[in-house]
């Protein structure tokens, strides 16, 4: 998937071809060459690989509210806008709660996508720790420093995961 996304990112790739067909080839530029946008081309791609996961969770998150709920808001008065915001919103917090964290964690672990992409290019911009522990470990054959990472890594995915959960735990039972 990486492979197909760096040829619509080359700079005579599809992109930077519809640019200059739209009339906008002030645009054209290597995506992934350029330190500026090479981090937010990676961006996009990752968010369009894990959108649709996403929003199985919030599907899921939809499927679970009982209809009779929004009936009963509905009857109450609310109007559409207050259903969504007062009722929906607060229902889907265990939705929400499951996708930010599952989020966190796909994007501190970003592997494959930057390695396809860019290869921690240019000048190091897109390296990630999880790109590290493949450098240091395989690439310049330093074991010790690749474990290093590696549990670095680990460590802080798991601080950051938890730490989440809890404040959207918290921000769940608080909205319940």
């Amino acid at each position: 998937m990486s492979y197909i996304w760096q040829f619509i990112f080359a700079y005579d790739g599809p992109l930077n071809l519809a640019l200059v067909g739209f009339g906008l080839g002030w645009l054209q530029r290597p995506w992934l060459a350029d330190p500026t946008f090479a981090l937010w081309t990676i961006f996009v791609v990752l968010v369009w690989q894990f959108s649709g996961l996403m929003m199985m969770f919030y599907l899921a998150g939809l499927y679970n509210i009982p209809d009779e709920i929004d009936e009963a808001a509905a009857v109450d008065g609310a109007g559409p806008l207050s259903l969504v915001w007062h009722v929906t919103l607060p229902l889907l917090a265990p939705a929400v709660t499951v996708s930010l964290t599952f989020s966190a964690i796909l994007g501190l672990r970003v592997f494959d996508q930057v390695l396809a992409l860019t290869n921690g290019g240019p000048a190091g911009v897109t390296e990630t720790l999880a790109t590290q522990v493949y450098k240091q470990t395989w690439t310049l054959g330093r074991f010790g420093y690749g474990a290093a990472f590696a549990l670095l890594l680990s460590g802080f995915v798991a601080i950051i995961a938890i730490g989440q959960l809890l404040v959207l735990r918290s921000r769940e039972r608080a909205m319940g």
